[in-house]
């Protein structure tokens, strides 16, 4: 079958050979289809300024890291257009961000602040009280004002250097 529409929302940033799914599913468009895709964005303005901290580093689940840059070169390769780029940030992240910034994973273990629903397990390293109260904080805060963090993530996508790349490519030629 053929699709007008593939959207890989997400994704790619796990996947162990981006080039190849690429390829697989520009097989499976319609010759006037489109390919919708979003993944973190590794030139985001919390990853220059949280450097090792930046939740998107997301360890051991995100295999690949994409720019701009780095995500046009990929979709070339694969022959794709790239019709439309921009970034944009979930108010979510930023709340989870926040949270990974609380938690202080150690390196190279799964960080635990995606898990919103999770109160705690053996498996995680005792939190402090500090660290208890926070993330009570946080979680209320933001149930209770979901757009605490939208005017600057707003303005963070306008200047491009939001957390998400949002693509929508098409066949080249």
């Amino acid at each position: 079958q053929f699709f007008d529409l593939i959207t890989l929302s997400q994704v790619i940033e796990h996947i162990p050979d981006p080039l190849q799914l690429l390829l697989s599913l520009k097989d499976k468009l319609k010759s006037n289809g489109k390919i919708i895709l979003s993944c973190p964005n590794a030139n985001a303005l919390n990853r220059r300024i949280l450097g090792r901290r930046w939740l998107h580093w997301h360890v051991p689940y995100h295999l690949n890291h994409f720019t701009k840059t780095s995500i046009g070169l990929l979709l070339r390769q694969a022959g794709l257009e790239i019709i439309s780029i921009r970034t944009i940030t979930p108010n979510l992240w930023s709340v989870l961000q926040l949270r990974s910034l609380l938690t202080s994973p150690e390196e190279g273990c799964r960080d635990t602040s995606w898990d919103l629903a999770k109160n705690g397990s053996n498996q995680e390293r005792q939190k402090t009280i500090l660290e208890c109260i926070s993330l009570k904080a946080i979680n209320i805060s933001f149930r209770k004002n979901g757009i605490v963090f939208a005017p600057y993530n707003r303005i963070v996508d306008a200047l491009g250097l939001g957390e998400s790349l949002l693509v929508k490519a098409c066949m080249a030629g």
